[in-house]
């Protein structure tokens, strides 16, 4: 009886161990969202990309970054799951050190900060520790691409230009994109980094009005605007160099010169569609990915827990994408499976059916050990997707073996060749006396 007890006492504690745990993991798609401003004018000024964000369901709460009482976490648990901080030249965040920041990345969750022309050393730290340097000390210039106006004279309004490859991370652009702020550069050391937003050819870092008597610290398409980072724990940063990119005031329409010529009026911007499409993927609204129904089986018996050599092995997975409101299956023509022992027997290309669910079939090797099923997948901006399965393979069986193999024809004639002139002469010997 006291075993009884003593052991649903451990299922109820094990239960609810569990519980907290699921309850203390951030969620992929979760909602809530903590706001850090300089002050809450930004709120106004950038009224029009926050609401965007809470029409697609976040729930974002606003705070000032010099309040000491934010937390973003409190007994390991958090409170939010992204954070935005449009605080660029506040130098210290009493409630929320860098190094929480960091931690936060780490966990799993999602950060869309910005810089600008007096940013902070706090924020230098942070994008160092995302992979990005900021040029803390000039504006990015273009003379030949930018808005048209009276006070735009330094030409420091400019017109920045998205990475191709990061389309899935900007949306669709037809229409220019302004940009007024600091540039960047990306850390070679991190690989997981990479641009979005860049200057046009004619772009570098100085002092507006200033001639330029030393070589910039970014200059032409090496200038980076806005820079996305997704780890290895599919967690996600965004880091812009200008707050002013996010702003009501970029969102309308602006005459526009562009390699050096006019544009024929007004031109309404890009900003709002592609600021609002950094955000929702920075806070995993795109491209999120993610597999189910994994099923593989050998061809001849579905039911082996144990698969032949040489024998037809099956695999199927199903992948799908989050859009924001539901999963849809994802089509890709480039997902690869690899059966691997210590290398790579097999790496092959996975056949899908329109509807999210890929297959392959193969040969086993003909050599017996343990193999895994590895599914890599990772293109920008996409999450990481890495599936493994373990199988054995293992080699005939005795009894499984054919009987009789015909290659070996020629030496099973021999052998009976030998039997029978083995007893034609053992006759020859015995009944052929030579005669007294």
């Amino acid at each position: 009886m006291k075993k009884s007890s003593l052991l649903n006492l451990f299922l109820v504690l094990l239960s609810l161990l569990i519980a907290s745990s699921i309850e203390s993991t951030p969620d992929v798609n979760g909602k809530r969202v903590l706001a850090l401003l300089e002050d809450y004018a930004i709120k106004t000024s950038h009224s029009r990309f926050f609401s965007t964000l809470e029409d697609s369901g976040l729930e974002i709460h606003y705070a000032l970054a010099s309040d000491s009482a934010v937390r973003l976490s409190k007994y390991g648990e958090y409170f939010y799951d992204h954070l935005i901080l449009f605080a660029p030249s506040v130098e210290a965040l009493p409630g929320i050190s860098i190094a929480s920041i960091v931690q936060f990345i780490d966990d799993g969750h999602n950060v869309l900060f910005v810089g600008d022309k007096d940013i902070s050393t706090s924020l230098v730290d942070l994008g160092l520790e995302c992979g990005v340097e900021f040029d803390d000390s000039a504006t990015i210039i273009d003379h030949l691409n930018y808005a048209n106006s009276e006070s735009n004279d330094k030409h420091t309004l400019i017109l920045g230009t998205a990475v191709k490859e990061s389309n899935l991370v900007t949306g669709p652009v037809s229409n220019p994109i302004l940009f007024q702020g600091i540039g960047m550069r990306l850390l070679d050391a991190n690989r997981l980094v990479f641009p979005i937003l860049i200057g046009s050819a004619a772009a570098y870092s100085g002092q507006p009005g200033q001639v330029v008597r030393s070589t910039p610290f970014v200059s032409g398409l090496s200038t980076v605007l806005i820079a996305g980072l997704q780890a290895r724990n599919n967690a996600r940063v965004v880091v812009s160099g200008s707050l002013e990119f996010f702003s009501n005031r970029f969102f309308g329409k602006f005459e526009v010169v562009e390699n050096g010529k006019n544009s024929p009026g007004a031109i309404s911007t890009d900003n709002e569609a592609v600021g609002s499409h950094i955000a929702l993927w920075a806070f995993q609204q795109r491209g999120v990915l993610r597999t189910r129904d994994i099923t593989y089986y050998q061809v001849s018996d579905k039911n082996a827990t144990q698969y032949r050599v040489k024998e037809d092995i099956s695999y199927e997975i199903t992948l799908e994408q989050y859009n924001g409101k539901e999963w849809i299956p994802f089509k890709a023509n480039d997902v690869q499976i690899e059966f691997v022992r210590q290398d790579p027997y097999y790496r092959v290309f996975l056949n899908h059916d329109n509807n999210g669910r890929y297959s392959v079939t193969f040969a086993a090797p003909d050599t017996y050990g343990v193999y895994t099923f590895r599914l890599i997948y990772q293109r920008r901006g996409y999450t990481f997707l890495k599936s493994d399965q373990t199988v054995a393979v293992r080699p005939y069986r005795h009894n499984e073996y054919e009987r009789f193999i015909p290659a070996a024809f020629p030496y099973y004639a021999s052998v009976f060749a030998i039997m029978i002139g083995f007893f034609i002469t053992t006759l020859i010997l015995l009944f052929n006396h030579p005669k007294k």
